[in-house]
């Protein structure tokens, strides 16, 4: 399925928008990931821990620059999270 159907299917002009998202320039909004969901058959629920882990990650890294200062990769705040919390998910 190419970018141009995608937009097609989401009523938008032209696949710019798809592109976007998949070169993490922007997000689809929070309305368009139901029908993304639907057109590429995913349960709702996936596409929403999909979400939910990137802003998690987002929020982390932001916080750890605010508090502790430094930059760190999302993965290794989460690996320490998990190393001093280990029975937290």
């Amino acid at each position: 399925m190419s970018q141009k159907d995608v937009a097609d299917y989401l009523g938008y002009k032209n696949g710019q928008f798809i592109s976007n998202w998949e070169r993490d320039k922007s997000q689809p909004p929070i309305p368009v990931l139901k029908d993304l969901a639907k057109l590429f058959q995913i349960p709702e629920e996936t596409i929403f821990n999909v979400v939910l882990e990137q802003h998690l990650r987002e929020i982390a890294v932001q916080l750890h620059k605010d508090l502790v200062g430094g930059t760190k990769k999302p993965e290794d705040i989460i690996l320490e999270q998990k190393l001093v919390n280990p029975t937290d998910k």
